[in-house]
């Protein structure tokens, strides 16, 4: 059993540290693929410019030729001067330079039209994805498998994977006996089954069958379907039975017979739980050894991201972001639990008390994807790959627009009023008042004059007026 650092049950009985080394590095892959793409498009952008810009004064050229030229009239004219003639010739030269120059920036923008090729980035993805999907599983994967043999052909095989929005299909490699039909009683020796025979003058009637030279033909494994076919000599064609040990339209364990081409007869037989024990017995053997084939021979002969081919995806970026969107929720937990800072742990029931850690220090999964650029690695560390603080993955088709804060609200501006008033705290200060000197009367004014100015009282200078005070 496996479990977090801290001790809680770990949701998944595997190794996810190991799938998760994997899936960084297939993520890495798609990465530099997508980061490939996109400097190859920055190159095609920027040639396209420059050769927009030749083509301009290369137009810029001609015109200047030609209004350089026009002033000898240029002719061809057997009667025309022999400057006319070479500023004829001089044009044409130069015409057709500018031509030639043309078809070449003409053929460049065609070879850059098919740019950025997106082909070689789209192998190295699959390769990528490969590595991890052949030898690793995404958490809470389902599986479906089968396997079929006819006489004379090799046996086949092939494993369908589901996880989120990924979809991956797989050949089995086959060897051993399970290339061709499988004798049962190499499987389970001894094994005594009632099944439906065909009755001498039609029918079916319920008969007992020793297993041991009959021959698997056929196996299906689902999630909630399982069944397997036999017929009663491996080693030629002949007429079987088909077991459905588990189908979601029936209960417990029923048997249809089948005649040499395979076609029902009859109705079906349900077995007891009794009768049902030897082809569970001979299921789990079965089970055993193809879920032992498909989790180490499994080879990917294609993969769909939702109802998209993964070489029909332009951008490979967008298949790395979706593998750490399946993994980010798990992996967070992990760091969250992890005890020891800067490691991600999880921890092993071995059994007798005992507890094994398997840990990795997250700087070992930083050095994987170092090398990106900005914008992807931040995606690491969104999922607590990284040294940094953790934060959400959100994947751009469920991103919801963050609502505007409200405006701020201002304060009315003060009601008019004296300016004592909207300053309650302002202290106003007059100047001192200046000594007293009375003025003197000018030079020519009378004597009577300076008299009645001598008896006028004394007038300060003028000062600013001040506002009166409100009255309450």
């Amino acid at each position: 059993m496996y479990r977090f650092g801290d001790g809680t049950p770990f949701p998944i009985q595997e190794n996810f540290i190991e799938t998760l080394l994997a899936a960084v590095d297939a993520t890495v892959g798609t990465f530099a693929a997508a980061a490939e793409v996109e400097e190859r498009r920055e190159k095609a952008l920027s040639a396209r410019k420059e050769a927009d810009e030749d083509l301009r004064r290369i137009g810029i050229l001609d015109k200047a030729i030609e209004h350089a030229v026009l002033p000898l009239q240029p002719s061809a004219d057997r009667t025309a001067s022999i400057a006319q003639q070479a500023a004829q010739r001089a044009l044409q030269a130069a015409r057709a330079a500018i031509q030639q120059s043309r078809t070449q920036i003409d053929g460049r923008l065609a070879q850059l039209a098919g740019e950025p090729r997106t082909a070689k980035a789209a192998e190295r993805t699959r390769t990528a994805l490969a590595m991890f999907f052949e030898h690793h599983q995404l958490p809470d994967t389902a599986w479906r498998w089968s396997w079929k043999a006819d006489s004379g052909e090799r046996a086949t095989g092939e494993a369908m994977a589901f996880a989120g929005k990924f979809r991956a299909m797989y050949d089995l490699d086959l060897d051993g006996a399970w290339s061709h039909v499988v004798r049962i009683g190499a499987l389970v020796p001894g094994l005594d089954v009632v099944v439906p025979r065909k009755k001498t003058f039609g029918g079916v009637k319920r008969g007992r069958v020793h297993l041991d030279k009959c021959g698997l033909i056929a196996v299906e494994r689902a999630p909630d379907r399982h069944v397997i076919v036999i017929r009663e000599h491996a080693g030629k064609p002949s007429a079987g039975w088909r077991v459905l040990l588990r189908d979601p339209e029936r209960t417990g364990t029923t048997l249809i017979a089948l005649d040499a081409a395979g076609k029902s007869i009859g109705n079906e037989l349900s077995l007891d739980a009794e009768e049902a024990v030897p082809f569970l017995e001979l299921w789990s053997k079965i089970d055993a050894a193809l879920l032992d084939l498909r989790d180490r021979r499994r080879t990917l002969r294609d993969l769909r991201i939702g109802d998209a081919a993964l070489e029909s995806i332009l951008d490979p970026a967008t298949v790395g972001r979706m593998l750490l969107a399946v993994l980010g929720p798990l992996s967070k937990q992990l760091r969250a639990r992890s005890r020891v800072p800067n490691e991600l742990s999880l921890k092993r029931d071995t059994g007798d008390g005992r507890r094994e850690e398997l840990y990795v220090p997250r700087e070992t999964i930083e050095r994987k994807y170092a090398m990106l650029p900005a914008a992807y690695r931040r995606l690491f560390e969104e999922i607590g790959l990284g040294r940094h603080e953790t934060e959400e993955v959100t994947m751009a088709d469920e991103m919801q627009t963050r609502p505007e804060p409200p405006p701020m609200r201002t304060l009315p501006p003060p009601p008019p009023g004296p300016i004592l008033r909207s300053l309650p705290h302002a202290v106003t200060r007059l100047p001192p008042e200046p000594p007293h000197h009375p003025l003197p009367a000018p030079p020519d004014t009378p004597q009577p004059a300076r008299e009645v100015l001598a008896k006028l009282p004394a007038v300060p200078p003028t000062l600013p007026r001040i506002p009166r005070m409100a009255t309450a």
